[in-house]
C-alpha cells in the first residue's frame, strides 16, 4: 500500500508540473498570437498582390 501511495504522490507532482508546464505554454501562445495573425496577413497580401 505505501508504494501505492508513493507512487500516487509522484503522479500528482508530475501532473502539477504538467499543469503549471501548460500554463506557460499558453501564456506564450497568447504572447505569439498577434505576430503570427500578423505574418499570416503579409502573407495573405503577398498571394494575392495587392498593396497594403
Amino acid at each position: 500500500m505505501d508504494e501505492y501511495f508513493k507512487g500516487l504522490v509522484q503522479r500528482t507532482h508530475y501532473y502539477e508540473q504538467f499543469e503549471n508546464f501548460r500554463a506557460s505554454q499558453e501564456v506564450c501562445f497568447a504572447e505569439l498570437m498577434p505576430e503570427i495573425e500578423e505574418r499570416g496577413r503579409k502573407k495573405e497580401v503577398l498571394q494575392t498582390g495587392e498593396n497594403i
